[in-house]
């Protein structure tokens, strides 16, 4: 039996903690595409709060899988994203060890969707240390053992609070709070190595 993921653009680190404790866990490429999901989005930490960070996306059919998903380069999105990071995170302990391996991303051009989330998604496990198995749906995933597909769709990061171990964040003292279900980068700039004990350490419920 497999565990059912959506692949998401840096995902978040309840995401993230999720699939290094799950049995099998599976990608499905052959879903159908949902807008406003951690597909194409992701959130980092700002002094307001938190950032959204969108890539844009070719028109096409709602019933297209995501795999035949075919990212828009009209917008320089690329540079606006790397501006954000750059600027949330450049004062972070860790991100003078990581930044030119997340930087050529902003900079090479993919042309679907999934095959960018899945370079990212294997730099993210490279940083993180660990060698779980990638594993790619060949079809449609029906009845997995635990279906996360739809988990992580919330708009909200602060939603997660109390299951994911504080951890010093960049701009704490401007928000006044932990903000606890950002970005997997947020983790991994603020806390370097630690970071996968902090996922191991995560409530999942």
């Amino acid at each position: 039996m497999t565990t059912a993921f959506s692949l998401p653009y840096l995902g978040s680190i309840g995401f993230y903690a999720c699939y290094i404790q799950a049995e099998n866990p599976v990608f499905d490429i052959h879903e159908h595409f949902i807008k406003q999901t951690p597909r194409n989005r992701c959130f980092i930490e700002s002094p307001d709060g938190f950032t959204k960070l969108t890539i844009p996306l070719e028109k096409s059919s709602s019933k297209l899988p995501i795999k035949d998903l075919r990212i828009s380069y009209r917008e320089e999105w690329q540079k606006d994203h790397w501006r954000s990071i750059c600027s949330s995170y450049n004062s972070s302990a860790f991100f003078q060890f990581y930044d030119y391996l997340f930087e050529e991303f902003y900079s090479k051009q993919y042309n679907q969707l999934i095959e960018y989330n899945l370079a990212l998604h294997r730099l993210v496990m490279h940083c993180l240390k660990t060698d779980l198995p990638l594993s790619l749906s060949s079809s449609y995933i029906e009845n997995p053992l635990t279906d996360y597909r739809l988990s992580f769709n919330h708009k909200d990061p602060t939603l997660w609070e109390g299951k994911i171990p504080h951890y010093h964040q960049v701009f704490h003292a401007e928000n006044k709070a932990f903000i606890p279900n950002l970005s997997i980068i947020d983790l991994l700039f603020n806390e370097g190595p630690k970071a996968i004990h902090t996922l191991e350490q995560v409530r999942i419920s």
